[in-house]
């Protein structure tokens, strides 16, 4: 009786954490190598290795970067249409060069093939407008 007293007790833990992390939302992430600084939506981040993970709640959807287990940044994400002509394959993250500055615009995560667009601040937006006007 005692046995079966032990073995319920850590079933409940055990379906106590896995709630706590299912509660969370969080379902994928990707490791990335970022070989200069670039901008994620409002902030600057430096060259390094990352972990970035999608955090879903009921509304919207969040992207975390992490930089050795500590949580760094993070930022709302808009979920690509899966209608885009090529989808893509792999994860992956996809950076735009505006001026001097790199930003990060995409994350494509496995194993759903759903990629997630960064908002690009106001200045970048203005920047690359005027870059556009300019013939560059």
């Amino acid at each position: 009786m005692k046995i079966l007293k032990i073995v319920s007790l850590v079933f409940v833990v055990t379906v106590g954490l896995v709630a706590s992390v299912h509660a969370q939302g969080l379902t994928d992430g990707i490791l990335v190598n970022i070989p200069h600084e670039v901008v994620v939506n409002k902030k600057v981040i430096p060259a390094g290795e990352y972990e970035i993970r999608k955090v879903t709640n009921n509304v919207n959807t969040v992207l975390r970067f992490f930089n050795r287990d500590e949580m760094m940044y993070e930022t709302p994400a808009l979920p690509i249409s899966t209608e885009k002509p090529q989808v893509v394959e792999e994860q992956k993250v996809v950076m735009q060069k505006i001026g001097d500055e790199y930003y990060l615009t995409e994350v494509w995560l496995q194993p759903d093939r759903v990629g997630y667009q960064i908002p690009l601040p106001s200045r970048a937006r203005a920047l690359q407008q005027e870059l556009e006007r300019a013939g560059h």
